[in-house]
C-alpha cells in the first residue's frame, strides 16, 4: 500500500503543477492581430530570376508612435518565455520580387528598407538585428553549375570509406572461403560482415544470471534513444521557420511537456546505464585490476566509439552541406557544418564540451565527451576499490554513497554560486531556436562532466550492490515486496519529472539550487531502482492442474516464471536494437535535418507532424545504422580485441 501511496502522490503533484505560475496565452482574435512571426519567399523561384536576390534575417520591432496597444500586447506576450519573443520578427525575403524599386545597391541595405518598407504599412518600425545571409542569382548559379567546392577534407572522407568498404570485402571473402577455423586469421576476419553480423544478433545471454542482466539495459536504452529523437524531432522543429507557432506556445504551457522540456536530464540515465555495465564488467573480470588493464579498458572504449563517431563528425564536416540546399539550409546546417570542422580535433580528443562550448556540432555529441571523461573516472574508482578486496564488501556500498551525494551538494553550491536555471527554465523557445548557443547554464552545467558526474557515481552503486548481492546468494523470489515497489517506478518516473512545474512558481535561489542539485540524482535513482527491479523480477509461479494446458504455451509459461516486465524487457529484439545505439545516436540528426532543413516553406507544426516526423527519422536512422555498426563499430571492436589477446 505504501508503494502505492507514493505512486499516487507523485502523480497528484504532478497534475497539480500545472497551476502556481501565471500564463501568459493569447485568444485567436489576439494572435489574428499579431503580425507574422516567420515568413520564407520561395527560394529557388525567386534564385532563377537574372535579377534574383534572397535575404534571411531577424528584425526587432518597435513602435511607430506612442500608445501603441498592439506593441504592449506583443511586449506583455513575450515576458512569458515559454512564448515565442513577439517583438522580433524572423523574414526570408525575395527583395527583387517585394520591393524591387529601390534604388539601393547594397545589399543588406536593400532587405533592410524591404522589410522597413512592409513594416510601416502595417504601422510598425522594423531595424535589422541579425542578418543570416544574402545571396543573388549569380551565387546561386554558380554553385549549382560550377564543380562542387571539394577540398582535402572532402577526399580525405572519400579515402577513408573507400578503405572501410576494401577492408570489408577483403574481410568477408576470406571468412567465407575459410573453413578451417584454427588457422584463420583472427585480423582478417574481424573485417567479415558474416560474422560481425552476429555481434548484432547474438550471443543472446539468456540463461546466464551475470549476462542476463544486459538484457532489461539493452531495452532501456533504445527505449531512451527513442525518446531522444522524438526530442529532438521536437527541437529541430522550433528551430525552423513555423507556419503555426502559437501550437509551440500553447504546447509549451501544457504540464505534460515537461517531459520533454526536461530532456537533457532524462538523458542522465545514459550516464547510469554507461557506468553500470562497465562496473558490472569488471567486477566479473576474471583479471586482476592494473594500471595496464586501466589503460586497455579505456582504449576500448575509445576504439569502440570514435571510428563511428569521427565519420559522422567527418561527413558533418564535409559532405553534410553539400547534400540539399533551401533557404533554411545556410542557416541550418552550413552554419553547424562550419562548427564541426572548427571542433573536429577537439571531438576527436573528446573534450569538444570544453572548447567553443557555446557552439555545438550535432548536439548529441556533448553526451560522448561527457561519457568518456566520466568512463575514465569511474574506471579508475573501481580498479581502486576492486584492487583493494572491496568488490563485493559493503565498504565500497558505502564509499560510493558517500561520494554520490558529496557530488550531489557540490552540484548544489556550484548551482547556487553561479544562479544557474533548471533545464525547464532554459529550454525556451528562442533558446531551442539558437540551439541554447550563449545560454551559460547549459554550457556551464548540462554539458560538464560535473553536472552528471552523480549519475555515474549511482550507476557503480547499483552495479557493485547487484554484485554485492550476487554474491551473497540474493534470491529474488524471497523478496517480491521490494521487487515490486521497484517496478512500481514505470509512472513514478514521468510523475518526478512533471512536479518540476512546481519550480516555476519558487523564485528562491538556495530552493532553485538545491532543486538542480537533486532533480537528475533522484531521476536517476528511481530509473536504477527500475532496473533493478527489471533484472531480479523472475517470480516462480505454481501453474496448477487447471492452468496445465496454459502452461504448455511457451510464451505464457515464460511470462509466468519471469514476470510480464522482466518478459516485455527481455525481449530479443531489444538486444540487436541495444546494438545499433551508437550508430543510431550519431546518426539521427543529420537524417533529420536533411528533410527538415531543405523545406522551402514554413512548417507546420502538430503532434501528427511530430510523430509522423518521428517515426520516419527513427526507421532511416536505424536502417543507416545497420551497416555503419557491421562495417565500422563491430569490425573496430573485433580487430581491436584480436591484436590486444
Amino acid at each position: 500500500m505504501a508503494t502505492w501511496r507514493l505512486v499516487t502522490l507523485a502523480v497528484v503533484c504532478g497534475v497539480a503543477a500545472a497551476g502556481g505560475h501565471v500564463d501568459r496565452l493569447a485568444t485567436d482574435e489576439q494572435y489574428a492581430q499579431f503580425p507574422t512571426l516567420f515568413q520564407l519567399d520561395d527560394y529557388h523561384k525567386c534564385l532563377g530570376r537574372p535579377e534574383g536576390l534572397y535575404c534571411v534575417g531577424t528584425f526587432n520591432i518597435r513602435p511607430l508612435r506612442r500608445p501603441d496597444p498592439l506593441f504592449d500586447m506583443l511586449k506583455d506576450f513575450s515576458k512569458d518565455t515559454r512564448n515565442f519573443n513577439r517583438t522580433r520578427l524572423h523574414r526570408g525575403y525575395c527583395v527583387n520580387t517585394r520591393c524591387g524599386a529601390l534604388p539601393e545597391t547594397n545589399t543588406t541595405l536593400r532587405f533592410e528598407r524591404c522589410v522597413a518598407q512592409w513594416g510601416r504599412k502595417r504601422g510598425m518600425q522594423l531595424s535589422l538585428q541579425q542578418l543570416q545571409y544574402c545571396r543573388t542569382h549569380v551565387q546561386e548559379k554558380a554553385a549549382r553549375s560550377g564543380p562542387l567546392p571539394l577540398e582535402t577534407s572532402h577526399r580525405v572522407f572519400l579515402a577513408v570509406i573507400a578503405a572501410i568498404v576494401f577492408m570489408n570485402f577483403i574481410g568477408t571473402v576470406y571468412d567465407m572461403s575459410t573453413k578451417d577455423d584454427d588457422k584463420k586469421s583472427k585480423l582478417l576476419s574481424s573485417w567479415s560482415i558474416r560474422s560481425n553480423w552476429q555481434y548484432i544478433v547474438g550471443p543472446y545471454p539468456d540463461g546466464d544470471p551475470r549476462l542476463a542482466v544486459l538484457l532489461p539495459v539493452q531495452a532501456f536504452r533504445t527505449i531512451m534513444l527513442l525518446l531522444v529523437i522524438m526530442l529532438h524531432v521536437c527541437m529541430i522543429h522550433v528551430a525552423l521557420y513555423i507556419q503555426n507557432p502559437e501550437f509551440i506556445e500553447r504546447t509549451y504551457h501544457k504540464t505534460e511537456v515537461t517531459i520533454l522540456r526536461n530532456g537533457s536530464s532524462s538523458v542522465q540515465m545514459f550516464f547510469l546505464l554507461s557506468s553500470f555495465l562497465m562496473a558490472q564488467g569488471i567486477l566479473h573480470s576474471k583479471e586482476e585490476p592494473s594500471l595496464r588493464l586501466f589503460f586497455k579498458l579505456l582504449l576500448k572504449r575509445i576504439v569502440r566509439i570514435s571510428p563511428v563517431y569521427l565519420l559522422v563528425i567527418g561527413f558533418a564536416s564535409t559532405w553534410w552541406p553539400l547534400m540539399r540546399g533551401g533557404p533554411l539550409w545556410p542557416v541550418v546546417v552550413e552554419a553547424e557544418s562550419a562548427v564541426c570542422r572548427r571542433k573536429f580535433w577537439a571531438h576527436a580528443f573528446f573534450y569538444n564540451n570544453f572548447f567553443d562550448d557555446s557552439k555545438y556540432c550535432q548536439t548529441q555529441t556533448w553526451f560522448l565527451a561527457v561519457d568518456m571523461q566520466l568512463h575514465a573516472l569511474g574506471l579508475a574508482v573501481v580498479m581502486c576499490t576492486r584492487g583493494a578486496g572491496w568488490g563485493a564488501r559493503r565498504g565500497v556500498l558505502w564509499l560510493l554513497g558517500t561520494m554520490f551525494l558529496a557530488s550531489c551538494l557540490l552540484n548544489t553550491w556550484m548551482a547556487y554560486v553561479s544562479e544557474w536555471q533548471p533545464l525547464m527554465f532554459v529550454s525556451v523557445p528562442e533558446n531551442v531556436r539558437t540551439m541554447f548557443s550563449g545560454e551559460p547554464t547549459f554550457s556551464e552545467y548540462y554539458t560538464k562532466p560535473w553536472g552528471s558526474l552523480p549519475a555515474s557515481l549511482l550507476g557503480l552503486l547499483v552495479a557493485h550492490l547487484h554484485h554485492h548481492l550476487y554474491q551473497r546468494g540474493f534470491k529474488p523470489e524471497e523478496h517480491k515486496g521490494l521487487i515490486v515497489a521497484c517496478q512500481s517506478m514505470v509512472p513514478v518516473i514521468p510523475a518526478w519529472v512533471l512536479c518540476g512545474n512546481l519550480v516555476r512558481s519558487v523564485r528562491s535561489r538556495g530552493f532553485i539550487a538545491l532543486y538542480m542539485g537533486l532533480e537528475a540524482p533522484v531521476l536517476c535513482v528511481m530509473a536504477a531502482l527500475l532496473l533493478f527491479g527489471a533484472y531480479n523480477g523472475s517470480t516462480k509461479t505454481d501453474i496448477g492442474n487447471h492452468n496445465h494446458a496454459l502452461a504448455q504455451d511457451k510464451t505464457a509459461q515464460r511470462i509466468a516464471t519471469k514476470g510480464y516486465l522482466q518478459h516485455v524487457f527481455c525481449w530479443r529484439g531489444w538486444f540487436a536494437l541495444g546494438r545499433l545505439s551508437l550508430s543510431a545516436l550519431m546518426l539521427h540528426w543529420c537524417v533529420y535535418t536533411l528533410f527538415a532543413a531543405s523545406v522551402n516553406t514554413p512548417v507546420t507544426s502538430s503532434v501528427l507532424h511530430i510523430a509522423r516526423d518521428t517515426l520516419a527519422t527513427a526507421w532511416l536512422t536505424y536502417g543507416a545504422a545497420l551497416p555503419l555498426t557491421l562495417l565500422v563499430e563491430a569490425p573496430a571492436l573485433r580487430l581491436y580485441s584480436a591484436l590486444v589477446h
